[in-house]
Order: C-alpha cells, then structure tokens, then sequence
C-alpha cells in the first residue's frame, strides 16, 4: 500500500509561507524596506506600479552582499540576523526568520541586484527559480526588483484592491517606517511622481529628529498643538510626542507607537496611553501620538505574529505604568502662554426648574424658521409612505422632546402601534437624520455654501491627502469648496451652514480616513459608499443645541423627519423615535412585592 503523506516541494513550501507573509505588495514593500534598514541603509527609494502588482523596485545604499551571500539570501530559513534558538530571545533587528525573499521570490518575477563595492552581482529569479547569475556594475547597495506578483497564484491575485487603494496602503507602511528610522531619508513614488521624500536630517538629537520628520510627512498640524515626552527610568526610556486634550481623532488613525524602532501593534499599551488622559478627553475620542520606547531587547518577544505585527511583553505592566507616567507629566506642562494667563471665572450656579408642559406653549413674536444658521430650509422628496392619518396630533413639548399621539403615526413609522398611546420625537436626533439624507442627496441637489472671510488652510499625510483628493467632487456637493494648494495641503474657502468653522480640519481629516477602506474595485457603488461615509462623518460633528426648539419648529422637524427613508433611527443608530403603549406606562405604577399587589 502506497504512502498517502508525502513531503511537499521547496517552491510549494515558499507559496505557502508566501501566504502567511506576504498578504499584499504592501507586505512585500515592508518585508523588503525593513531589510534595507537592517543593512545599515540611510537612503531608501521605493518606486511602485500598478499599486505594486506590475513592479516594485526598492533600492538602499546598505552593506550589500557578495555573489555566495546574495544566492544564499533567497533558500528559506538563511539569515545573517540569528545564529542559534538563543538569539530569538534577543532579537535587534526587524528582521530574523529568513522567510522574506524567499517567499517573495516564489510568487513573482524577481531581479535582485547588489555589491560590497563597485563591482556587484544581478539574479533573476521566476517564480522561485534562479535563471541567472551575472556580474553587474552597482555602488555599494542592494536593489530588489519584484515584478508581477501572484502571477502564479491567481486566487490570491484576484482578492487584492485596486492599485489606487493598494498604492495608499504603501503609502502609509513608508510612513510608519519613516517615522521609526528619523534619520533614513525615504523616497517614494508611484507612477514615477514623487509621493513624498524625507531628506537625511542634520539634527542629532532623536526628539528634534522626530519632530523634523513628523512636520515632513504628517504635515504641521500632527506637530501643532503637541508636548514633548522624554522620560527614563531604568532599563526603560520613551521619547516622542503627544497631542494635547485638544488635539484628538475619532479613532485611532493619529498613533504610532515604536518599541526599539519597531512600529508594534499592542492594545494592552493603547489602552494605557488613553487611561493616562484621565478625563481630559471624550470617551469616544482618541488621542494622537508618535512614541519611542526603548527597553531591553530580552523583554521583547518579537516572535509572535508571521508579519511580526504583533509582540509580547514579559514586563507589560512596568512598561504601561513609565508610558503613563511620562503622558501625565507632559501633559501637566502647562505652555508658558497659558501660564500667563489669569485663571478661568466660572458664572455662579444655577439650577433652573425645566419648562415641561403636555400643552402648546406660547409661540414667540417671530419663531425661528427651520434652517441651519443662514441656509435655506430644508426640503425633502415625498417617500411614499402608507399614511392612515395625515395630520400629527401634537400633545405638547418637553425640552427636545416632541409628544405626539401615537395614532396619527400609525402606518407612517416601523412601529408596532395598535393601540393608543404616546410617541416622542427626539428633535435633535431627527435633525441629524434629515441632514443626512440631505446629504446623501446632495448630488442631484447640492447644498448651500457660505463663503469664509478667511480662508481656512491645512496639511495632511500624504496617504490622508490622496484619499481628500479623491473625495473633493463629492465634498463639493456637500457645501464644501476646497482647493489643493499642494501636495499634502489644502485651502478651504467655502464651508456647509451645517459645519462649524473650528472643527474644518478634524472633519475633513476623519472624511479622508474614513474613505481608505473603502473597496475602489466596486466602481459603481463606490461613490454611493463615499457619499455615505462622509455623510456619516458630518454628522457626528453637527452641534444642536437641544434645548433651543420651539414648537412650530419641532413639528416642522417631525414631518420633514416622516418624509425620510428611516425616520425611526438617526444616522448612528439611535432611536428617534419611541413608543409607549398605556400598557407600557402602566407598567411603572404598578406595585408588586412577594405576590402582594395592590389594585384599583
């Protein structure tokens, strides 16, 4: 009887190691930079196509390799970077399995170039397979050249994004590399146009390095409205900067965290960051940082995660506690302006009965018409709806709150209505809905802009950039004029009455994260998603003030709200809408202790 196992062939080896590292060219780019930093480079060029899946060409000024090292380089399992188990346990560089080039090499067309001195070596490599072995005349430096990848493994090929997408996600590895190696100047582009270069710094010391490089690449807001860390305590240090309270994003897009120049993915860490903000900040806010923390390399185990993007931590509670530590001693540095300044006056308390009433109250001589600041009002396509009763049957309001008889919703709302009962309307929520449907529209009917009398001007990542320039046709409809002043920034002259002045860049800054993940392959959906997602971006960021709706206004809201595709929730998910039955309401005058209850 023949055997059924059978020991598998060195390429299909790689294609299956290939599958576990090498997830997108963005993958191959990392795998492929982190060794030129390993090889002691200060200039890193990086040059993409096609997002990476027609040519990758990555060139250092490293140490190079001689003939023997650089066929030795792509067997699996050949590293120069440990020697025995022991080294794993110490590992000093951001490379170390030897799984790279040659999994690299197994799905795709390779040219690998490099030299001690002058006089170097070229290999090309298909699909695994040396073809070649020739002198070539190089300075001292390696140069990786992968073509076509997953030529041979389609189905892996088939599920990649768009080049676009797949340049971006590039775009934001060189990043967070350039971020941990300050002093390697990076270049990069695709399509042959320069995305970003970071030249080699003449500063010296790490925090004036990192600032230098943050202003480069983040942009000057990142490095705006920020404090300096520089702590250490014992074996540990950290060094960096931190944003102030001020200064945060709806996620967590804005943090770089480094352990030994290793960009690392901890959310043990993160939490820490964020708990050493106490209450300075929102719970559903998050603040931004770029963050070097330096241990003992024995403490770090690297070895965790294929792609290495996830380490463990033999001392994680020591390193959260100097990590918070030096967060709540910057940020207790007040600014020598602030310290000049008086302290802040607080008006005297007061508690005010509020206005309840279950009837109309009395309208004021000119009731505010319901607008947004100084656009016209809101108006709306009719949704065909089953309408039983046409008119609302208003009882009477209480602070935002619309109280309307559950019966002339009947029919008009997804709500289990059968009997009589009561329906509140929260006004503000509502609004939200109605604006967002509005701008979801806002293609065939763009909304109203009001120009600024000082135009507002910003920066952004180059990979923040990319994606706002994308999106500027749509932001446009939404009441937004927005004009590229240069490669990572912007000048905003026009904004929405909907939007406050002071929150500009914060949403257009969520609005460019918020559209990366996005699928660019789905071309007919796409602006459909986009127009969504920043809908729902501009949304969080409208200001209501709740208590400030008259009557006439609320039941202007309430039947613009019946007119919209889901009144009964707002754009996050809220409820805007709530019945109570008088089974519901009964339910909390009822008395019922160990079986005795009383009636009537």
């Amino acid at each position: 009887m023949s055997s059924i196992i059978r020991v598998l062939s060195d390429i299909t080896i790689n294609q299956i190691a290939a599958g576990e590292v090498i997830e997108s060219p963005a993958s191959v780019v990392k795998e492929l930079v982190e060794n030129s930093l390993d090889a002691g480079a200060k200039k890193i060029v990086v040059e993409v196509q096609g997002g990476g899946l027609h040519s990758i060409r990555i060139s250092d000024d490293g140490i190079g390799m001689n003939r023997d090292d650089a066929l030795l380089s792509l067997e699996r399992h050949a590293t120069s970077k440990i020697h025995d188990a022991k080294d794993l346990f110490e590992v000093q560089t951001m490379g170390f399995r030897g799984e790279a080039l040659a999994s690299i090499a197994s799905i795709s067309k390779m040219t690998l170039t490099t030299s001690l001195k002058e006089t170097g070596v070229q290999l090309e490599v298909d699909g695994g397979k040396i073809q070649s072995v020739t002198p070539y005349p190089r300075n001292r430096g390696t140069t990786m050249e992968v073509r076509h990848l997953f030529f041979n493994v389609p189905a892996r090929k088939k599920f990649q994004k768009s080049p676009v997408a797949l340049s971006s996600e590039i775009t934001r590895v060189i990043t967070t590399l350039s971020l941990g190696y300050p002093d390697v100047s990076f270049e990069l582009y695709h399509q042959e146009n320069l995305a970003f270069s970071t030249p080699i710094t003449e500063k010296t010391e790490v925090l004036e390095q990192l600032h230098e490089r943050i202003s480069s690449i983040l942009g000057a807001p990142f490095g705006a409205n920020v404090v300096h860390v520089d702590i250490a305590d014992g074996p540990f240090s950290v060094k960096g900067i931190i944003g102030m309270p001020e200064n945060t994003r709806h996620n967590r897009s804005g943090q770089y965290l480094f352990i030994n120049r290793r960009p690392v993915v901890s959310p043990p860490i993160s939490f820490a960051i964020r708990d050493a903000y106490g209450t300075r900040i929102g719970s559903d806010r998050h603040p931004i940082y770029v963050l070097h923390v330096d241990m003992p390399y024995h403490l770090l185990d690297v070895n965790v995660h294929p792609q290495k993007k996830e380490v463990r931590l033999s001392q994680e509670g020591w390193i959260k506690q100097v990590l918070q530590k030096a967060i709540q001693r910057s940020l207790e540095k007040r600014p020598e302006e602030e310290a000049s300044k008086s302290p802040p006056v607080f008006a005297d308390f007061s508690f005010e009965e509020p206005d309840f009433s279950f009837f109309a109250r009395k309208e004021a001589s000119s009731p505010a018409p319901f607008v947004y600041r100084e656009s016209a009002p809101l108006e709306f396509k009719e949704v065909p709806l089953p309408l039983v009763n046409e008119k609302l049957e208003v009882v009477g309001q209480w602070s935002h709150y619309l109280l309307i008889d559950s019966l002339s919703l009947k029919g008009r709302v997804s709500l289990p209505i059968e009997e009589e009962g009561l329906c509140l309307v929260d006004l503000a929520a509502a609004r939200s809905r109605i604006l967002f449907e509005q701008l979801l529209n806002a293609h065939s009917e763009p909304l109203h802009k009001q120009g600024l009398l000082f135009p507002i001007s910003f920066e952004m990542a180059s990979f923040e950039a990319s994606e706002l320039v994308r999106a500027l046709p749509c932001l446009s409809f939404m009441g937004y004029s927005i004009t590229q002043s240069g490669p990572r920034s912007f000048l905003v002259d026009a904004i929405p009455s909907y939007t406050e002045e002071s929150d500009v860049q914060k949403i257009l800054e969520e609005m460019a994260l918020s559209c990366i993940s996005l699928d660019k392959e789905d071309i007919e959906g796409l602006e459909k998603k986009k127009m969504r997602k920043l809908a729902e971006v501009a949304c969080r960021f409208v200001k209501f003030k709740k208590g400030s709706f008259s009557l006439s206004e609320g039941i202007s809201i309430a039947e613009a709200l019946l007119k919209t595709s889901s009144p009964c929730y707002c754009p996050v998910g809220n409820k805007t809408i709530i019945y109570l039955s008088e089974k519901n309401v009964g339910a909390y005058f009822s008395v019922k202790e160990r079986g005795n209850a009383g009636t009537y």
